[in-house]
């Protein structure tokens, strides 16, 4: 007896289908930016990672947030595979470039916390600007990778 691949069990909000089909047209139109190409394969493993980050927040439905983080994993994914010796957080998007620039600070100082001013004079020697620095850890806080304090002084989540 023949096994067939295990069908998803997920339910998709088919309210917001338009969005998903515009994202997969934009993933296809834009894989020459990128290293690969978009194959029906890789538009499921959109659909099976969507569906793996509503597990994750313990839902029963997958949504816009699960969907557009799916893209962007899959594009970071295609992004790291690159041959090139250049500057790779060049090609980050600006607020994971921030997360990397400070993560990496605070490793090479062997430590879980970053002052503001410190992440503040630290981004903005690598041109970016406090608006960036803030909408990081804003982003980064709420994913519950890095705590603030009443300073907004950053502690690493290990």
């Amino acid at each position: 007896m023949p096994k067939c691949a295990k069908m998803s069990s997920m339910p998709v909000n088919w309210q917001w289908s338009n969005f998903v089909s515009i994202s997969i047209i934009e993933c296809l139109r834009s894989h020459q930016d990128v290293q690969g190409y978009t194959t029906a394969r890789t538009l499921l493993s959109i659909l099976r990672l969507s569906e793996a980050l509503a597990r994750l927040r313990w839902a029963n439905q997958v949504v816009e947030d699960d969907v557009n983080e799916a893209l962007r994993l899959i594009k970071m994914s295609k992004v790291s595979l690159e041959d090139s010796s250049d500057d790779i957080p060049a090609k980050l998007d600006p607020i994971t470039a921030v997360y990397t620039a400070l993560r990496e600070w605070a490793d090479a100082h062997f430590s879980t916390e970053v002052s503001y001013e410190r992440a503040l004079s630290l981004i903005v020697s690598k041109g970016y600007p406090k608006e960036v620095l803030d909408a990081c850890l804003e982003e980064y806080s709420s994913l519950d990778v890095l705590v603030l304090d009443g300073d907004n002084n950053i502690l690493f989540v290990e």
